[in-house]
């Protein structure tokens, strides 16, 4: 059986076997709208927090075109970095899953898309408003804010103040209309955000 549990801005996947973080890149405008997967082999015997890493990519996440799940399969491949001269030469990893595994990444990875959409949306509005990009800090905040609206279902701005912590300068562009109305389009019906993208 598999185990779910909510993170800062994603969700773990477990089973005896793997976790799985699934995590949307925060990282407006360096990387396009994407998520980072990780995967960890359980230890053996239990009892440590994590165990192997087994794909554990810092730098850049997966396009959602990227990540396909079949009924047993996850896949996970993008382009490498000089693909102007090795086009066909894909990057990531195939991971054989149990059903349960399978179902959970299903139901999990809209959501965690529309995450990865609206908070990529917010920070653009907010270099926009600012004439800069926002900081790495801010960006984490923003999704904070934007997972508290999805997952917490949260009117926006409650998601505004349970997700950005102490930021007085971020605050100001943070309650903006257009950054509000983005809020509302999130959606907080999982069950709804689960069925598409």
């Amino acid at each position: 059986m598999s185990e779910v549990r909510r993170d800062d801005i994603g969700v773990w996947i477990g089973s005896t076997d793997y976790d799985i973080q699934v995590t949307p890149v925060n990282m407006y405008p360096r990387e396009p709208e994407s998520l980072f997967v990780r995967v960890y082999a359980r230890p053996v015997p239990p009892g440590q927090y994590l165990g192997l890493a087994l794909h554990d990519d810092k730098q850049r996440g997966f396009r959602f075109d990227d990540i396909s799940i079949s009924d047993t399969r996850l896949e996970c491949v993008r382009h490498h970095e000089y693909t102007a001269t090795h086009k066909t030469f894909r990057k990531g990893f195939s991971l054989e899953l149990a059903p349960d595994m399978i179902e959970a990444l299903r139901a999990w990875l809209p959501p965690l898309r529309r995450i990865a959409r609206v908070a990529r949306a917010i920070a653009k509005e907010v270099e926009t408003a600012r004439g800069r990009v926002p900081t790495r800090d801010e960006q984490s905040r923003i999704g904070r804010i934007v997972s508290a609206r999805v997952f917490g279902a949260c009117d926006p701005e409650w998601s505004v103040t349970v997700g950005q912590g102490y930021a007085p300068q971020l605050e100001v562009h943070l309650q903006t209309p257009v950054v509000m109305a983005l809020l509302a389009t999130c959606g907080t019906d999982f069950k709804t955000l689960a069925k598409g993208t």
